[in-house]
């Protein structure tokens, strides 16, 4: 066989190096473990330094491991508190906006609306000034006066309209054809 060493390697949790061994050494050793070896040879004051030098390193590299998992915690819930009033900003801007959108919308349909009554108003009281103007010319071309009494008593225009109206009714009225 031959010998070939074996690569130290340092054991990080107790700081001991190993040694470096040749593969026949290895092999004809008896099966006794190096942390077994290596706590029989050291003494009890060392031990105790040992695992007290180790619980304070476990206790510092936890106390870190807090404090930066707190200070993510942390950073995620100022995140989570931009994003919220971001949002938050967000939809009152929309908000605004439709409703500044909106009220232009209803004003400018409004604005049409009185600009149409307006309009019909104007064309409606100049067709009544018409109409009450021919009515007049109409009522005054009337013998006997009728037209003077229609102007002063409506009742006597509507019974005339009426009266005038079957007349017509009747005149332009179809012969009936008898049934069979």
């Amino acid at each position: 066989m031959i010998d070939q060493p074996v690569e130290s390697k340092e054991d990080k949790m107790s700081g001991f190096k190993e040694v470096s061994t040749t593969k026949h050494e290895i092999e004809n050793q008896p099966v006794i473990g190096e942390s077994q070896k290596r706590i029989e040879t050291m003494n009890d004051q060392q031990l105790e330094t040992k695992v007290r030098s180790d619980g304070a390193k476990v206790q510092k590299d936890l106390s870190a491991l807090m404090k930066d998992s707190a200070t993510r915690l942390n950073r995620v819930s100022d995140n989570v508190s931009q994003a919220t009033g971001k949002a938050k900003e967000d939809l009152t801007n929309w908000v605004d906006d439709s409703t500044a959108r909106l009220n232009e919308g209803i004003d400018k349909v409004t604005g049409d609306a009185r600009q149409t009554v307006a309009t019909v108003k104007k064309n409606v009281g100049h067709g009544l000034v018409q109409y009450n103007t021919k009515a007049q010319e109409a009522a005054n071309k009337v013998p006997g006066g009728l037209g003077e009494k229609a102007a002063q008593y409506p009742w006597v225009a509507i019974s005339v309209a009426l009266a005038v109206g079957f007349l017509l009714g009747i005149m332009v009225r179809p012969a009936r054809q008898p049934r069979e």
